[in-house]
C-alpha cells in the first residue's frame, strides 16, 4: 500500500493529517507531537502510531493518554472544521462527498452551526473503489462538518466539482491525506490547527514498530517455543502470551495486552507442523499484541 492506494495519484503535492487522541470529553486532543516528545520517539512523516506510541524505556510521567489512541477513519471534529476553513476560500464551487457503507447503522446528515447538510445524489449512489463503497453526497464545502454515524464521522473521501483537491480518511487508518495542488498544500501545513506533515504520492503506508522492539520480540517468540509462555515489558504496560498444544497439528497462541487501566486478549490458531512457519506466525501475533497495547 502507498498513499495514492487511497488517493488520486496524479496532484502536485500531499499532506498527511494526523488524528490526535481523545483524553476526555472536552479536553484538548493529545497530538503526536506531545506523544512523541514523552516516549523520546522520532516523529517522521512515515511514522505509524505505534512507532512514537511504545517507549522503550521507563518515563518520567505517566502515560499521557488512557483510552485509546487515535481513532481510524475519521478527521476529529475539530480538525474537519479547520479542514473546512483552509479549503473554503479555496473552492469556488460544491463539493462531493463519499461516506463508506459499511458504517453500523448507516450514515446521518444533519445541518450544523457551521454548514448546510448535504444532499444525497441520487438515492442509494454509490461510489465504487477496489476495496471499498461509499455513499455519495453533494453540497458546500462547508458540509463536511454535517455527518454522523455514532458519532461525529468526517466524510472518507470529499473533492470539488473542479477537482482541484481531494480528502481521504481511509476506514483503517488513524490518519487522513490531502491531495492538491501546492497552493492548497501549503495552507493546510501552515494551519495552525492541523498537525500535518507533507508527504508524496509513492510512500509506503504500513503500521510498524520501534527498532528496539525487534530484539524483544525475538526472545519473546524463542520463549514461547521453548517453554510456551513469555512477557515483554514495555513503559506503558505489558504483553504476555501462552501456547497451548491441541494436537500434533494446532496450538493455540493466547495473547494479552495489560495497560494499568485497561486489558484486551485474544487467541490465534497456530500450524504446529512445520517449526519455521509456527516460529513466523508466533512472532506475527505477538507484534499484532504489542500493537493493540498502543491502540487500546
Amino acid at each position: 500500500m502507498v498513499v495514492s492506494s487511497w488517493i488520486p495519484g496524479d496532484f502536485e503535492a500531499y499532506a498527511r493529517i494526523l488524528h490526535p487522541v481523545e483524553i476526555r470529553e472536552g479536553s484538548p486532543p493529545l497530538r503526536w507531537a506531545d506523544v512523541a516528545r514523552w516516549s523520546g520517539l522520532a516523529l517522521t512523516p512515515w511514522n505509524s502510531w505505534p512507532e512514537i506510541a511504545l517507549a522503550e524505556t521507563a518515563r518520567a510521567s505517566e502515560v499521557p493518554w488512557t483510552g485509546q489512541g487515535p481513532r481510524e477513519g475519521s478527521l476529529e471534529r475539530v480538525d474537519a472544521l479547520a479542514l473546512v476553513r483552509v479549503l473554503s476560500p479555496l473552492t469556488p464551487g460544491h463539493c462531493f462527498f463519499g461516506v463508506w457503507e459499511g458504517y453500523g447503522g448507516g450514515v446521518t446528515v444533519r445541518a450544523t452551526d457551521a454548514g448546510d447538510a448535504p444532499r444525497r445524489v441520487g438515492g442509494p449512489a454509490l461510489v465504487t473503489l477496489p476495496w471499498r463503497n461509499y455513499e455519495l453526497f453533494e453540497g458546500p464545502v462547508t458540509g463536511a462538518s454535517c455527518f454522523e454515524t455514532q458519532s461525529f464521522q468526517s466524510p472518507n473521501l470529499w473533492w470539488p466539482a473542479d477537482r482541484s483537491w481531494c480528502v481521504a480518511s481511509e476506514i483503517d487508518l488513524p490518519w487522513s491525506y490531502v491531495a492538491g495542488t501546492r497552493r492548497v498544500i501549503s495552507a493546510v501545513l501552515g494551519d495552525e490547527v492541523l498537525e500535518s506533515q507533507e508527504v508524496t504520492a509513492h510512500d509506503s503506508i504500513r503500521v510498524g514498530l520501534p527498532t528496539w522492539l525487534a530484539e524483544p520480540l525475538r526472545v519473546a517468540t524463542e520463549e514461547i517455543l521453548s517453554v510456551g509462555e513469555t512477557s515483554i515489558e514495555l513503559a506503558m504496560g505489558r504483553v504476555s502470551a501462552t501456547l497451548e498444544r491441541r494436537s500434533r497439528r494446532t496450538s493455540v497462541l493466547a495473547t494479552r495486552s495489560q495497560r494499568p487501566h485497561s486489558w484486551s486478549g485474544s487467541s490465534t490458531y497456530v500450524d504446529s507442523r512445520r517449526p519455521e512457519g509456527m516460529r513466523a506466525q508466533i512472532a506475527f501475533a505477538l507484534e499484532r499484541a504489542v500493537v493493540h497495547l498502543a491502540s487500546s
